[in-house]
């Protein structure tokens, strides 16, 4: 399948943010070696990384509902970090306001979407089946022993993944609040 890039256009049919020269870039900036392989394997790596981008809960709302990637989006407010202009070589002009503007894929989501892409070149799947949920509580292996925190999630927590994301996702605990 060939990749079709969303630049923050809306473009129909899109399936990714980045392409595979982007994503050699991002790790060669930073020194990674484990991003290797043909540019087939890279690009369906890119792929599902945008499918898990997709899948996660994110502040604002899709521009157009009918295209498939999370981003462009309407109303997601930039961090107070963010706008005080500590990182403003990494956002750079994206910043509009108080709010991102609509026809802009962020930065950290490209990057995102690459670190995302890393884990899945090297065999680690970032949505797999969970039995019964994954709702692990205990489990035990001749002397090992594992048994989770009430409130430990059900999967892996891909930190470098989330650290990126962290300002445009909303918090597990929040709800929507709409005004009739």
């Amino acid at each position: 399948m060939a990749l079709v890039i969303e630049t923050g256009a809306g473009v129909a049919g899109a399936n990714t943010f980045v392409d595979s020269t982007f994503a050699d870039s991002y790790f060669g900036d930073r020194g990674v070696t484990a991003w290797t392989g043909t540019t087939p394997a890279k690009e369906s790596a890119l792929i599902r990384a945008g499918q898990y981008l997709n899948g996660l809960n994110w502040l604002g709302s899709r521009v157009d509902y009918t295209h498939v990637m999370c981003w462009p989006r309407y109303a997601v407010p930039v961090a107070d970090y963010i706008a005080s202009g500590r990182n403003a070589a990494l956002f750079g002009e994206a910043m509009y306001g108080m709010y991102w503007p609509s026809n802009v894929v962020p930065i950290p989501v490209q990057y995102a979407q690459c670190e995302s892409a890393l884990r899945y070149l090297t065999g680690v799947d970032m949505m797999p089946d969970l039995d019964r949920g994954g709702y692990v509580l205990q489990q035990e292996a001749a002397v090992i022993k594992t048994v989770y925190a009430g409130h430990a999630p059900a999967g892996t927590v891909f930190t470098a993944v989330r650290a990126l994301l962290r300002p445009f996702l909303k918090s597990s605990a929040s709800i929507d609040m709409v005004r009739s």
